[in-house]
């Protein structure tokens, strides 16, 4: 086993420089962005200890285009772990005798203290955003080890929360996979899976997934590291695709069922939020249902065929309806459908495109 072992005092020195009874610790790198990798590294630092930790450079964010760090550069800074922020990895080198070179020049940090702490048992990637390049797969004992979230070979790509809740999927859960030059078609170790509540949005499955992950990692890792596990590949006729979810996805096409306006409402919770237009201006809709009603029948996908003070129900594809529960209003807050109708006057007829 890899983890750390508690001492009520210090013990003498060994000639190699670690205290009697504690197991070596194996040196880790982590690569991550936003806060669903910040369970995986707290979790890690505490059982293994993390040696560095790679991240993506800050970015201006909001309407005032100021910059912000990702979530594990701050995590990584509350654990006082070192945090390399490269632009770009895809250009560093390895090799065996000499260790890690090349690289572009917001990379030299990054490679200057790998060689420092080499030699380096597993890189851990855990939505890290960029691809992954063949050197750092080279360049560590285990290789690159990956927390996917779904469960591979289903939703390979890099929305794979967003692709499962709008599927409708019954269950998703994470994977535990070593990294090739594929997009995520390496060898899994392990999965786990967890249910998707009727109800399932993408914020409260990624808080679930990202939990699970962390738990999984690093139930796994030792048997990894000591090379009892190993991995199987995967059956390429199973796989599904999650590609990055874009602007256009988040679009209300009113001409879909109630049932799938439903699903891509949840998958777009809590962010960005369903986009559509009501009066010429823009709205977003962060929560709906579909209801059993006759009321759609016959009328054009879009139009308000109930409103009182308590509700809101739009005709969808199909003569089926939608209740609307959660809007916003440009440069307004999200509100439940109570508050929204209490300062908006809404009447039947109206159509939302």
């Amino acid at each position: 086993m890899f983890g750390r072992k508690r001492k009520s005092a210090p013990e003498p020195q060994t000639d190699k420089g670690e205290t009697e009874g504690q197991e070596a610790k194996p040196t880790l790198v982590f690569c991550g962005t936003p806060d669903f990798s910040v369970p995986c590294l707290k979790l890690l630092h505490e059982t293994f200890g993390v040696a560095c930790v790679v991240s993506q450079p800050d970015k201006p964010v909001g309407r005032g285009m100021e910059m912000a760090s990702p979530a594990v550069k701050d995590a990584a800074n509350e654990l006082s772990i070192p945090c390399f922020q490269p632009k770009s990895i895809k250009s560093i080198k390895f090799d065996a005798e000499t260790g890690f070179g090349g690289g572009s020049a917001s990379a030299k940090p990054l490679i200057e203290h790998l060689n420092k702490i080499r030699p380096i048992d597993a890189f851990i990637v855990v939505a890290y955003g960029k691809m992954i390049p063949r050197s750092l797969m080279d360049g560590a004992r285990c290789g690159v080890l990956n927390v996917h979230a779904s469960l591979l070979p289903r939703w390979r790509g890099a929305a794979p929360i967003q692709s499962a809740v709008r599927a409708g999927d019954e269950r998703s859960g994470v994977s535990i996979m070593q990294i090739d030059e594929g997009l995520d078609t390496g060898p899994v170790f392990t999965m786990k899976p967890v249910a998707l509540d009727p109800r399932e949005n993408t914020g409260s499955l990624h808080d679930k997934l990202s939990t699970l992950g962390a738990q999984l990692l690093c139930e796994t890792l030792p048997r990894i590291l000591e090379g009892t596990l190993k991995p199987a590949p995967q059956e390429p006729a199973l796989a599904t695709h999650a590609p990055k979810w874009e602007r256009e996805d988040a679009v209300i096409n009113w001409n879909d069922p109630a049932e799938e306006l439903d699903r891509q409402i949840r998958a777009c919770a809590p962010r960005p939020g369903a986009r559509a237009n009501f009066r010429g201006n823009p709205i977003k809709i962060y929560d709906a249902q579909p209801i059993q009603s006759y009321a759609g029948i016959g009328k054009t996908p879009g139009t308000v065929v109930k409103c009182d003070k308590h509700s809101l129900i739009v005709a969808a594809g199909g003569g089926s309806c939608l209740e609307l529960l959660r809007l916003q209003l440009p440069g307004k807050r999200p509100l439940d459908i109570a508050e929204f109708l209490a300062g908006a006057a809404v009447f039947e007829g109206e159509v939302l495109s």
